[in-house]
């Protein structure tokens, strides 16, 4: 019986035994698709070494912030992002810095009648300034000033002029008008006595936004199964979902997911995910975080490449996200603001008692079919990842046995030795697929999939064998609907 070598010629006259490998059975159960992050940002005004549009390998935050410029977009999202996230591959594409940086600002008013400490959050992170009694509100700004302009990671710089306290975003655009800044958060914190503060305004606005064009060149055929996108530019994030949507075709199979986030209020962020509908992009927002959306982003994906590399079927509700620091208590949206988000494709957070922010829910913006009936076929963001992790998966098990295969009928009487396929057997393989994406808990339902799988010979082209694959994918539990009919 003839046996099919890819290697040992049949012409071959010298004497000797020859062996030959085949390695299409020695892996057994399912490949491990490792995750690739891209991070797309803007580098700092004071920028770094890198190159626009260059996409460059991330390993630690010293090298991204020699690379991207310290304290600057992509520098904050990076940092977020290894807060929640040790060890998934990231990579970073940067924009040159282009515009006006926005500038906030605040007075400082009156002499300190007494020692106290002035507390300054910029971006979530906590700035303490200690001050003495009999300092003008001259000297407390200068102070606040040192303290901001001492630590190279914040996101912006300080300066003083006669107690106004102006502090520069280091990168140019109008996502700097977002940057949140306040004096005191927590329980106890206050000003010293006879110092107070007017509120932190912006006297210049950012001006410049952020082609995503510019990047996409750079990126090549590369798969970035997540991308970060600190910007809610509408025009730009659906040109960004354009591109995916191309990616996530038969052809490219080169799927991934942006995850982009707003820290504007409810109603700005319901008109934003109101207006977005497509399975390739997730908003996060809503929530009133102390938080830039870049270092949002850089957080929540941390969390999102960590577990859905684990496995993308496990919902990611109550996953914390280290760095982020949760709206006080009267800033925090009710059950009802929260659901409305999500019926219009924003994703949710929620602090809990301890002040933790969690993730609450993860969907995309998708919400409607082709012809505008609600639909929640791409809803869960669980759904996108475990679909693309099952393709690949099918792809690598079948080009790997059957990836020099001849092509025959079932009633074609082949010897066993040779690399021949037919439809009968390739169904049987992708049964034997199902089987370990059920071990897996990524499937469910056997004896439907047995019963709607088809395989058979393209009628058109004899080299051509089509499959309709149809796996039921496991659901996440969400919710438990409970009647406690008690007795008296």
């Amino acid at each position: 019986m003839p046996i099919s070598f890819s290697s040992f010629p049949v012409t071959l006259r010298t004497p000797g035994v020859h062996v030959e490998f085949d390695p299409s059975r020695a892996v057994q159960g399912l490949d491990v698709v490792p995750f690739k992050v891209l991070l797309m940002g803007v580098n700092a005004t004071v920028a770094g070494s890198a190159t626009e549009a260059v996409p460059l390998l991330l390993t630690n935050q010293a090298q991204a912030e020699l690379l991207f410029g310290a304290g600057g977009q992509l520098t904050r999202m990076y940092r977020k992002f290894r807060a929640n996230n040790r060890f998934t591959e990231v990579w970073a594409v940067p924009w040159d810095s282009s515009g006006t940086a926005a500038i906030i600002a605040a007075t400082f008013v009156g002499t300190a009648t007494a020692a106290g400490t002035v507390f300054l959050y910029v971006d979530g992170e906590r700035i303490a300034v200690n001050v003495a009694s009999g300092d003008t509100e001259t000297e407390v700004a200068a102070a606040v000033v040192l303290a901001v302009n001492a630590d190279s990671t914040l996101p912006v710089t300080a300066a003083n002029v006669a107690g106004l306290l102006s502090l520069t975003v280091k990168w140019a655009g109008v996502d700097g008008d977002d940057m949140p800044v306040r004096i005191n958060f927590h329980q106890g914190e206050e000003l010293p006595a006879g110092i107070t503060i007017g509120a932190f305004a912006a006297t210049t606005p950012g001006v410049g936004t952020y082609a995503v064009s510019t990047l996409l060149a750079g990126l090549g055929e590369t798969q970035y199964h997540l991308i970060g996108f600190p910007h809610r530019d509408p025009v730009e994030v659906a040109a960004l979902e354009v591109e995916l949507v191309d990616r996530w075709g038969p052809i490219r199979q080169n799927d991934g997911t942006v995850v982009a986030a707003t820290n504007q209020n409810i109603t700005d962020s319901v008109t934003l995910g109101g207006a977005r509908n497509s399975e390739q992009s997730v908003i996060v927002g809503g929530t009133a975080v102390e938080a830039l959306a870049a270092s949002l982003v850089g957080a929540v994906l941390g969390q999102v490449a960590d577990k859905g590399n684990q496995d993308p079927a496990r919902p990611f509700q109550t996953l914390p996200l280290a760095g982020i620091l949760a709206p006080r208590q009267e800033d925090r949206p009710t059950l009802s603001e929260l659901d409305t988000l999500l019926h219009n494709g924003i994703s949710t957070l929620e602090a809990d008692e301890a002040g933790v922010m969690r993730i609450q829910r993860l969907i995309t913006t998708y919400q409607t079919d082709p012809a505008s009936n609600p639909d929640t076929a791409y809803l869960n963001l669980n759904t996108k990842l475990t679909l693309s992790l099952l393709r690949a998966q099918f792809r690598s098990r079948f080009s790997t046995k059957f990836g020099r295969h001849k092509l025959a009928g079932d009633d074609a009487e082949i010897g066993s030795g040779q690399a021949v396929v037919t439809p009968q057997l390739a169904r049987s393989e992708a049964i034997a697929i199902f089987r370990d994406w059920e071990q897996a808990g990524y499937v469910e339902n056997v004896s439907q999939f047995k019963a709607d799988l088809i395989v058979e010979r393209n009628t058109t082209n004899p080299d051509r064998l089509d499959i309709l694959l149809p796996p039921d994918l496991v659901n996440q539990l969400r919710q438990v609907g409970t009647l406690l009919q008690f007795r008296l």
